[in-house]
């Protein structure tokens, strides 16, 4: 019991260091301290680019995915959404501390806009 007592502890002092935002109900620490790297700390929003478009074929843009990865870093967004297919590619321009957050998509539906079609996933 006690370990659980100092876990709540540690994640109450974990979220009041966090800036404050409109609403932040309460987390625990490992969901806390990953949602923390999703949202800028001033404005409590967050630019999450989707790179996982190219699982039927490549869109434009995404061609060249890592080229495209080294023009938006500077731009620093707060995370990218990414494919598991695609990380592995990708982690060593991801791997720095100021870099963004990574969000994995790891279950896929894909459905249709044709009528009659079956979904994929």
């Amino acid at each position: 019991m006690q370990s659980s007592q100092s876990s709540n502890q540690a994640t109450r002092q974990v979220a009041a260091a966090l800036p404050e935002t409109r609403y932040r109900p309460p987390l625990q620490a490992g969901k806390l301290l990953r949602m923390s790297r999703l949202f800028n700390p001033r404005s409590g929003r967050s630019v999450i680019v989707a790179m996982d478009h190219g699982i039927l074929g490549r869109p434009e843009g995404l061609e060249h995915l890592e080229r495209t990865l080294e023009l938006l870093l500077p731009l620093q967004p707060e995370g990218v959404l990414l494919n598991a297919g695609i990380l592995p590619r990708i982690a060593p321009r991801l791997a720095r501390r100021a870099g963004p957050a990574v969000v994995v998509g790891l279950n896929l539906h894909i459905t249709s806009t044709m009528p009659h079609s079956a979904a994929i996933g």
